[in-house]
């Protein structure tokens, strides 16, 4: 059974970088790497994220006809929604967080395929997997104090766990 959908134009609030023509080209060319089905699965995932599905295929059997289109015109990037879940929107505008996720998503899969196809992230091995995250994090703006001291705390705390380790009393806070 489909759920209600809208069709919507969606632009970015926050200023985001322009994209070249093969960058757009990858995303709509669900050939090249499979981007453009991984924006699909991902923009369906953002917009009907609070669901309260465990079947991750759910989504996509819920709105069958859904599709995405990227566009660039002199203004910059905008999306085509078509079929979008109508949960995405209050009175026929989309939520403020799900556009932001929305443009996130093409911002990241855009880097990482960027990073991938010009052979940059070195994955051989687990100290190039996490320079890897590392750069995507800071790439999706999400490296600050806070987070890494939390970051480096949660890492201490898995590698310690089995060896009755503890952490000095405020260290991961200092």
């Amino acid at each position: 059974m489909t759920k209600p959908t809208l069709n919507a134009r969606l632009r970015p609030f926050d200023n985001m970088d322009v994209l070249s023509r093969g960058e757009i080209a990858r995303l709509r060319d669900a050939s090249h790497g499979g981007a453009y089905e991984m924006l699909k699965r991902c923009a369906l995932a953002v917009m009907t994220s609070g669901n309260y599905a465990d079947d991750p295929r759910a989504p996509h059997a819920d709105y069958p006809n859904f599709n995405i289109e990227v566009q660039q015109d002199d203004r910059g990037l905008w999306l085509e929604l078509h079929n979008a879940p109508a949960g995405a929107f209050v009175d026929g505008r989309i939520i403020r967080g799900v556009n932001e996720l929305l443009f996130a998503v093409v911002r990241d899969i855009v880097y990482v395929g960027n990073q991938l196809e010009t052979d940059h992230f070195e994955l051989q091995d687990s100290a190039g997997i996490t320079n890897a995250v590392f750069e995507i994090l800071r790439n999706a703006r999400l490296l600050n104090p806070v987070s890494i001291r939390i970051w480096w705390c949660a890492g201490v705390v898995i590698q310690s766990r089995g060896r009755n380790t503890t952490i000095p009393s405020g260290s991961a806070m200092n």
